[in-house]
């Protein structure tokens, strides 16, 4: 993987990022609506300190990767053949592990692993915050729902029951009524998670689109010389959501397995802020 990157590095596909990510948020924000939430939400948390720590551990790997390199051409008994190639496999990793840890600072590494932690930990209580928002708004308008409703149909259900049954028909009316709105709720937060997240990724493509071609000398303008990236951005905004209300907020199944890796952070922040 860090050959592969190197030998893209001079290609820059760092710079192409923005415009991949924007647009994934632009269209798929109502399918991953927790995703798009933990990624909006860790941009104002805990960005900067996360990101300063990835690039700490980044050109670490990098330092031991090169170490590494040069390891694996080491011959101190001089007899042609790499040391590496001369030992059983235990020895190897054993070799390698010594490496790493006299390659890598123990402090530098604390505080970047430290950063990225106390990030994700805020990013889950941002999650659960608004999950329970979305719970208690629900649970209220079920609420507001019960009395009409057990006014209009429980004298239409009592008749279907037998008559030790229909001691149940006024709790189920009324659990009905809060599933009925906790589900409306939450797809009205979908939407406004899918338009949110159209917006944001809009804007973050069209200035990536501006900044790229400005990086290839394409063209002289940079995104705070022009309104060519806002203009972008909107439009693959619109574009995005418009897409996403076609389908209904739902990728079809072999968008679903392309993108298997989103789903399993989609269901596992479910799981982390259900629990």
């Amino acid at each position: 993987m860090f050959e592969l990157w190197k030998a893209l590095e001079p290609y820059k596909p760092q710079e192409a990022l923005p415009v991949v990510v924007g647009i994934a948020m632009a269209f798929l924000g109502g399918e991953f609506p927790l995703l798009m939430a933990a990624v909006e939400a860790y941009r104002q948390i805990g960005w900067e300190p996360s990101w300063k720590a990835i690039q700490k551990l980044y050109c670490d790997a990098k330092q031991v990767l090169e170490k590494s390199l040069e390891d694996d051409k080491k011959d101190d008994d001089g007899d042609g053949t790499p040391d590496v190639l001369q030992i059983t496999q235990s020895e190897y990793i054993q070799r390698k592990t010594m490496l790493v840890l006299r390659t890598l600072d123990p402090q530098s590494c604390t505080e970047a692993l430290e950063a990225i932690t106390c990030g994700a930990t805020a990013v889950i209580a941002v999650l659960k915050v608004k999950f329970a928002k979305v719970l208690a708004l629900g649970a209220s308008i079920g609420d507001c729902l019960k009395r009409p409703a057990l006014e209009y149909c429980l004298p239409r259900v009592k008749p279907f029951l037998h008559d030790d049954l229909q001691k149940w028909a006024e709790p189920a009316v009324a659990y009905l009524c809060k599933v009925i709105a906790i589900t409306l709720t939450w797809w009205v937060q979908r939407i406004i998670s899918a338009f949110h997240s159209a917006i944001r990724g809009g804007h973050m493509a069209g200035k990536g689109v501006v900044q790229l071609l400005h990086s290839r000398g394409l063209i002289q303008a940079t995104p705070d010389d022009t309104y060519a990236d806002e203009i972008a951005g909107y439009a693959i905004a619109a574009a995005g959501f418009v897409w996403q209300l076609s389908m209904g907020f739902h990728l079809a199944f072999y968008y679903k397995l392309l993108l298997l890796p989103l789903s399993i952070t989609e269901y596992t922040l479910r799981w982390v802020i259900a629990a």
